[in-house]
C-alpha cells in the first residue's frame, strides 16, 4: 500500500499531467502520515541506539522534545543541534527558527522566557514576519468553493466594531447614534437591542454606512434590526453595497427584500471578489416616509484576511 501511494502520485501543470518521483506533494490526503512515519522511524532508530549503547543519560534529554509534523520543538535539550545529524538523513535540510535565546515560536504559539524564568505564551502567525503584503494563488477548479480558497474566513465582530461610521440622518439622541450598529455591545439576554440608528422619518434616501479602515475581501454582512413586531416592514428593500471609497459604493453585495423576522439575523453572502473599505446600507426604493426608515441593530462583517 506504501509502494502504490508513492508510485501513484500525479499533478497538473500547463495542461499537462505530470508523475512525481521525489518526495510526495503538500495536500496530498496521505503525505502528513507518510512524512510523520518517515521521520519517527529516524527518530526511534536513534533514541534506540543511546539505549543500547548505555547511554540512557543522555537519551533523557530528549524528554522534552516534541516534533509535530516537520516542526520540532526542543525544551532543556541544548545537545539537540549537535545530534541533528545522527537523528536525521544528510538529504534532510532542518532549519533554525529560534527568535532567540529567550524565545522562539512553535506552530502558531511563541514561547518565551522571562527574567524569572517563567514560560509565556501569545498568539503567533507567520504572516506578520513578512514586510509585504500577502496575495494568494488558489487552484479555483477543486471541489471547494472559491471564497475559501482565498484564505481563512473570520468571523470577528471587531473588524467592524468601533470603526468610524456615518449615516444620511439620525432621528434624534434618544434613538442611538451613527456608532450604535458597530458599538461592540451586541444584544441583551433576551435578544432586544440595546441600541439602534434610526433615521429620520422625512428622510427619503436613507444610508448608513461604516468605515472598515483597510480593504478588505468581504465575504458575508450579518445584520438585525429593531425588534418591534409592528414594524417590522421597516426591514425591507434594504441594499448592502461595499466600496474602495465613498464615491464608488458600486458593488453590491445583497438587497435585503425582506421583511425580516423577529428574532432572526439576517445573513448576507456577497459574490466572490467583493472587495472594499466601506460598507453601506441604503434604501434606493422610493416609499412612503415611515416606510423609508433605515433601522439597525447590530452589522458584522465576514472577511477574508
Amino acid at each position: 500500500m506504501l509502494n502504490f501511494l508513492i508510485d501513484n502520485i500525479f499533478v497538473v501543470f500547463g495542461g499537462k499531467v505530470f508523475q512525481q518521483i521525489v518526495g510526495i506533494p503538500m495536500g496530498t490526503n496521505c503525505a502528513p502520515l507518510l512524512a510523520d512515519i518517515f521521520l519517527y522511524s529516524y527518530e526511534a532508530e536513534f533514541i534506540q541506539s543511546l539505549v543500547s549503547e548505555g547511554k540512557r543519560y543522555l537519551a533523557s534529554d530528549f524528554n522534552f522534545t516534541y516534533r509535530y509534523i516537520d516542526d520540532v520543538l526542543p525544551i532543556n535539550n541544548p545537545k539537540f543541534a549537535d545530534y541533528l545529524s545522527s537523528i536525521y538523513p544528510s538529504e534532510l535540510e532542518v532549519k533554525e527558527t529560534t527568535e532567540t535565546n529567550n524565545s522562539a515560536s512553535y506552530l502558531d504559539i511563541m514561547l518565551s522566557y522571562d527574567t524569572d524564568g517563567h514560560m509565556n505564551t501569545s498568539l503567533y502567525d507567520k504572516r506578520d514576519d513578512f514586510n509585504f503584503s500577502i496575495t494568494n494563488f488558489p487552484f479555483l477548479s477543486g471541489n471547494i468553493p472559491s471564497s475559501p480558497a482565498y484564505g481563512v474566513f473570520i468571523l470577528n465582530a471587531a473588524i467592524a466594531t468601533l470603526k468610524p461610521t456615518n449615516a444620511s440622518s439620525v432621528f434624534n439622541d434618544n434613538w442611538g447614534k451613527v456608532s450604535e450598529p458597530v458599538n461592540g455591545v451586541g444584544l441583551g439576554s433576551e435578544g432586544q437591542c440595546l441600541g439602534v440608528l434610526h433615521t429620520e422619518t422625512g428622510d427619503l434616501a436613507p444610508w448608513w454606512r461604516v468605515d472598515l479602515a483597510d480593504v478588505y475581501n468581504i465575504v458575508q454582512i450579518v445584520w438585525i434590526g429593531k425588534q418591534e413586531p409592528d414594524k417590522m416592514y421597516r426591514q425591507s428593500d434594504i441594499e448592502i453595497v461595499v466600496g474602495a471609497n465613498i464615491e464608488a459604493m458600486n458593488q453590491r453585495c445583497a438587497y435585503f427584500i425582506g421583511p425580516a423576522k423577529i428574532g432572526f439575523w439576517n445573513v448576507e453572502n456577497c459574490p466572490p471578489m467583493t472587495t472594499g473599505q466601506y460598507v453601506q446600507f441604503q434604501k434606493p426604493v422610493v416609499k412612503t416616509a415611515n416606510e423609508m426608515v433605515l433601522e439597525l441593530c447590530e452589522v458584522v462583517a465576514k472577511v477574508i484576511l
